[in-house]
């Protein structure tokens, strides 16, 4: 399906002015902060409120059902109410969750706590940091091993 962006903002969400997306009947499909180029393989499911998308993210295929896309890039799955359904791995430590996310280069990223970083500068960084938050030192071996799984899982 071919879509297209209105020729210009239409609405305001959190503060920020939006254009909408049309489907080929002229129905909003989603809201977007930015124009961008949308890829043939993109689906834009109309049944749910219209999804929001900030920042500088990029679709480049799936199904959207709603939610809000705040910046990365998206490459295919299914996203419902926001939800990216592609399993990225996420793991509950014994301080803080952590979880692997697409950086707008479109490498992975790590977020550990409230802390966004590229693997790489987690692997650099992570001691540091971790005695920073006041953790342990059998704490910091915890989140260096975590670390290493996710740099083995998304490091080519």
């Amino acid at each position: 399906m071919k879509y297209k962006f209105s020729e210009h903002q239409v609405i305001e969400r959190y503060g920020v002015q939006m254009y909408s997306i049309l489907n080929e009947l002229g129905e909003v499909v989603a809201y977007s902060q930015k124009i961008f180029e949308i890829s043939e393989k993109v689906v834009f499911v109309t049944s749910v409120e219209p999804p929001l998308i900030f920042e500088n993210a990029e679709i480049r295929g799936g199904e959207i059902w709603g939610g809000e896309i705040w910046g990365g890039v998206i490459r295919g799955g299914e996203i419902r109410g926001g939800a990216y359904t592609e399993s990225m791995l996420q793991i509950q430590g014994s301080a803080h969750f952590c979880y692997a996310y697409f950086l707008e280069d479109g490498g992975i990223g790590i977020v550990i706590g409230c802390i966004r970083m590229s693997i790489n500068d987690w692997i650099e960084k992570y001691k540091e940091i971790g005695a920073q938050n006041k953790y342990t030192a059998d704490q910091i071996d915890e989140y260096g091993a975590y670390i290493d799984l996710f740099s083995k899982r998304y490091l080519k």
